[in-house]
């Protein structure tokens, strides 16, 4: 089974993209603390979303912002523009819940994965990162 839950805060503000088949996907960079003893570290972990997730992370999450996310994990390999070949391993959410208290204004604070489910793979062209 291939499941990962975190919680963590935001790095940074979210980077929201289209695919060229019009599909959302947004990045985001995750911080999370493992504290042991009087000693603490810090991961910084990649988190990806798609379709409606993306569009709702991008419009409620910022810099910050304390979330949990549920998702998989999954690596995958491009090349750079000088032609070298990089790997990376990144958590695909299907759902981040928004864990900072909610603003007066919006009711919503948790978020699942919708869409029509063909966001399994990274086609190699439609990552626009």
């Amino acid at each position: 089974m291939n499941q990962v839950n975190i919680t963590g805060r935001l790095g940074g503000d979210v980077e929201l993209r289209y695919t060229p088949t019009s599909k959302a996907v947004a990045r985001m960079s995750v911080a999370v603390n493992e504290k042991y003893g009087d000693k603490e570290k810090v991961y910084w972990l990649i988190v990806i979303c798609w379709n409606g997730l993306a569009e709702s992370v991008s419009t409620y999450l910022h810099k910050g912002s304390k979330v949990g996310v549920s998702g998989r994990i999954t690596t995958r390999t491009f090349d750079t523009k000088d032609g070298d070949s990089r790997t990376v391993t990144e958590i695909v959410a299907n759902s981040v819940d928004f864990l900072d208290p909610k603003p007066a204004n919006h009711e919503q604070t948790s978020h699942d994965q919708n869409g029509d489910g063909d966001n399994a793979s990274f086609p190699g062209d439609d990552i626009p990162f």
